[in-house]
């Protein structure tokens, strides 16, 4: 077919403009996936005075929970001075190296200073590796550990100010 170059003009009363069509289905509202928690008997073996029942649970909550293990790690960085661990602490915690999970890592993240290395699966094997400084971490919260873990791993609010 040809295209004819002819004009048309045409009355703005007699011009109508045509709704896209309605191909689409209406998005259905759908509730937002629900989160993993903790079970109560693990939350009574985190509660426990025993520190190698704390130690299992731990170790069973490292393998179940990603932000678990990046939480550990950023505790434990606040006590060594091992590469792999500073090095993931500093991005977890955004540099403030004060035992708080500030940037949890996406799937996939690379971390600088280890880009090599899969961060998460690091954080597992070294928390693994410390669980009894852990399980003592959790007895007496500290950096919040037990207070992390009770309260379906969500940190405390920081202090930050409110960008307008």
């Amino acid at each position: 077919m040809t295209e004819s170059k002819e004009r048309k003009s045409f009355k703005p009363e007699n011009v109508v403009i045509v709704p896209e069509r309605i191909t689409k289905k209406r998005k259905v509202e759908e509730p937002p996936p629900e989160e993993k928690k903790m079970k109560t008997s693990d939350l009574r073996d985190i509660e426990s005075s025993d520190e190698t029942v704390v130690a299992r649970c731990l170790l069973r909550l490292l393998r179940e929970f990603e932000i678990v293990a990046q939480k550990c790690i950023c505790v434990l960085a606040t006590k060594t001075s091992m590469t792999v661990m500073n090095e993931l602490a500093a991005h977890l915690t955004d540099k403030q190296a004060d035992g708080l999970l500030r940037r949890p890592l996406r799937p996939g993240e690379k971390v600088k200073g280890i880009e090599e290395l899969d961060a998460q699966e690091q954080a597992v094997l070294l928390c693994e590796k410390k669980v009894r400084s852990l399980a003592n971490s959790v007895r007496i919260n500290y950096c919040d550990l037990y207070g992390f873990l009770k309260f379906g791993f969500k940190e405390p609010k920081f202090n930050r100010k409110k960008t307008l």
